[in-house]
């Protein structure tokens, strides 16, 4: 793996004026995508082969294929399911570091993000959006520093 830190700069400046959009660019994608460039592995292809097109299809997608039940904080379980796949090593939100992926309670919602600069980073209607952790509960949080897959 090169320098992660380096990574995380470059990908987020890549990342700058992207729009959010289901299946292309939203949360889970911009997170997972982070993953992808920091292991140089493909991820999203054993999970929506397809892409999806709202977020009732990518829910429909991933339960049909990481066989998880339907329930009232689909984005949560789909993370814990995706972090036992990965073999990501969950860690306590207070000692979550740059490059950690973290899921926030943000406006009324489960968002995934990715922590830099002691702030959660995440995709939003006008670009990045930077989420001060203070403001927010983290519902969970793992360590993304190598792939254990």
């Amino acid at each position: 793996m090169s320098d992660w830190k380096t990574e995380l700069n470059r990908y987020v400046e890549e990342s700058e004026g992207v729009l959010f959009k289901y299946g292309k660019r939203d949360c889970f994608l911009f997170t997972v995508k982070w993953l992808e460039t920091l292991w140089r592995k493909e991820l999203l292809a054993s999970i929506t082969p397809e892409g999806y097109k709202s977020l009732k299809d990518g829910q429909n997608q991933a339960l049909k294929l990481l066989k998880i039940d339907k329930s009232s904080d689909f984005l949560r379980d789909l993370w814990i399911a995706l972090a036992k796949r990965w073999k990501m090593k969950k860690v306590d939100p207070s000692k979550a570091q740059n490059g950690d992926v973290i899921l926030v309670k943000f406006r009324g919602r489960t968002t995934s993000c990715i922590i830099k600069d002691g702030r959660g980073l995440t995709t939003g209607r006008c670009g990045l959006v930077w989420i001060f952790l203070d403001k927010v509960k983290i519902l969970e949080s793992w360590r993304v520093d190598k792939c254990r897959q």
